[in-house]
């Protein structure tokens, strides 16, 4: 006579082992290219892969454009979003804020490519900042830009911004006055990795408790 009680546990088993498996693989990272928008338009209230991007021109009508063209800098894609840099008058402060909220939960990881098209004014030492708050909203440090590696085939100071850390909830990027350069800053492919959810790390801990027990019985 087979041995149902044997099968069944097996089963539970393989079942237990999927649901762990499949869990503990992580999520593979999201990736913004703004080629998932129309092109001419604002980013303002626009929601693409769960981040919501809001901007604000201070001292302009501004906006911030998804754009695309030949003959762009080397690290942007098809489409990319165009930043507004001049003020109405030099030495106004900031020009605007790029904020992107993470709305599927906070990432523990982000990057992005950043240019500014301009021939060889190494601008992106002075092209912003950008500020990283958790769930909380409390400020986890700010990263001024650093890099201004000139790209002299495409005439642009080019270069990427990486994060690794605790998990940020909301991202707001300040965009300097560049009207003494007539520069428009450039941002694309922006990439980020999720925080696994507290339901999820729940249900790993708790596969493997049951995964525990059944063995122990089934070796009784």
């Amino acid at each position: 006579m087979p041995n149902l009680g044997g099968t069944r546990m097996t089963a539970a088993i393989r079942i237990l082992l999927f649901s762990v498996v499949g869990t503990l693989f992580p999520a593979v990272a999201n990736t913004i290219t703004f080629n998932e928008a129309p092109l001419f338009t604002s980013i303002n209230g626009q929601t693409i892969k769960g981040v919501l991007f809001s901007f604000v021109a201070n001292y302009s009508n501004g906006q911030a454009i998804i754009f695309g063209g030949s003959n762009e800098p080397s690290n942007v894609t098809e489409h990319y979003l165009l930043l507004p840099g001049e003020a109405s008058e030099p030495g106004k402060g900031p020009a605007a804020t790029l904020s992107l909220n993470f709305l599927n939960g906070p990432v523990t990881s982000l990057s992005f490519q950043f240019a500014v098209p301009s021939p060889d004014c190494q601008c992106a030492l002075n092209a912003g900042s950008l500020e990283l708050f958790d769930s909380a909203d409390s400020p986890l440090g700010v990263s001024s830009y650093l890099f201004a590696q000139y790209n002299p085939s495409s005439h642009s100071d080019e270069g990427t911004f990486i994060y690794r850390g605790a998990p940020v909830s909301r991202a707001v990027l300040t965009v300097a006055n560049l009207v003494n350069n007539g520069t428009t800053p450039i941002i694309d492919t922006i990439t980020f990795q999720e925080t696994p959810e507290s339901g999820t790390m729940f249900g790993v801990a708790s596969a493997l408790i049951g995964l525990a027990v059944i063995r122990r019985k089934h070796h009784r």
